[in-house]
């Protein structure tokens, strides 16, 4: 815009200088006026007085209005930023998705969230090793499930060292998430891994075994897939009805090591977003088996 412009401002300027020397001027000329005329010495001086007066508040004026004018365009971004987020449907976004689960501020949030859901729902969790929701299993999805939550949880297959072709694309997979994060050798980081994510399918497995031979779930409340291709979030989707949410972390292609954060949000329903996640968790597990990628490893039959 013009007013932007540096000639402008320049030009602006010395306008405001001339009409300075100008009520100078005016109030030089009304001392050689005779004093008999009182009237036209006395307008004399109140217009040049005016002139700059009214030079003098320029500045605060225009200071103030720059001040409008920022809060109005912080104003717009904050409404659009807002209605973007409405939109899409995010409800939480933190630097660390491990901060939405933790039992902080935004993590209770998200547990609050999950409890207005937990009855006659169906909850599906997606992860490379269950090992990073274990704590929210246990405290959230776990009471959820016994008060009628269907819940289905799938984890990345790591084959062994002998498989090739595509078992040798997926372990690669594997070596670049696991890596970065652990801080050692490709060997040692698929034994470790290896480990960890055979404690954790077997935890799960032994806590939903404990809870049905007690008679607090049913047999298929809880069921654990292995999936044969890589997925590229972690998630937790609970739906109930017509509502839902999703916590959902999206993996990078070659993540950096600690301290570097895994960004995640929490998208709610209605949201556009929502629903892309939402659907491609539900197709995810739905045509999954259909299609050989995913198999029932828990309960056996």
């Amino acid at each position: 815009m013009v007013k932007n412009t540096k000639a402008f401002r320049r030009a602006k300027f010395w306008f405001y200088v001339l009409v300075f020397l100008f009520a100078v001027i005016l109030l030089f000329l009304s001392t050689k006026i005779d004093p008999s005329e009182t009237i036209i010495r006395e307008l004399l001086n109140k217009f040049a007085i005016s002139l700059v007066i009214a030079i003098l508040m320029q500045y605060p004026l225009s200071r103030l209005g720059y001040l409008f004018d920022k809060h109005a365009a912080e104003t717009r971004v904050a409404l659009e930023a807002a209605d973007l987020w409405k939109r899409f449907g995010v409800g939480d976004m933190s630097a660390d998705w491990k901060d939405l689960i933790a039992p902080t501020e935004a993590g209770q949030k998200l547990r609050d969230r999950l409890e207005g859901l937990s009855k006659d729902g169906i909850w599906y969790i997606v992860t490379i090793n269950p090992e990073g929701l274990m704590e929210l299993f246990k405290g959230v999805v776990l009471p959820a499930v016994k008060n009628g939550v269907k819940l289905r949880w799938a984890y990345v297959h790591l084959p062994r060292e002998e498989e090739g072709g595509a078992g040798k694309t997926l372990r690669d997979w594997w070596i670049t998430q696991y890596t970065a994060a652990r801080h050692c050798k490709p060997k040692e980081t698929l034994d470790l891994a290896r480990r960890n994510l055979s404690n954790h399918i077997g935890e799960i497995e032994r806590i939903a075994q404990e809870e049905i031979a007690k008679g607090t779930i049913q047999h298929d409340s809880i069921e654990v897939y292995k999936s044969h291709v890589p997925t590229t979030y972690l998630a937790l989707l609970a739906t109930r009805k017509s509502a839902g949410i999703v916590l959902v972390c999206p993996y990078v292609m070659f993540p950096l090591p600690p301290p570097a954060p895994q960004w995640g949000m929490v998208l709610e329903n209605p949201g556009e977003l929502y629903e892309q996640y939402e659907k491609s968790i539900v197709r995810f597990f739905n045509e999954g088996q259909a299609w050989g990628y995913l198999h029932r490893v828990w309960p056996k039959s």
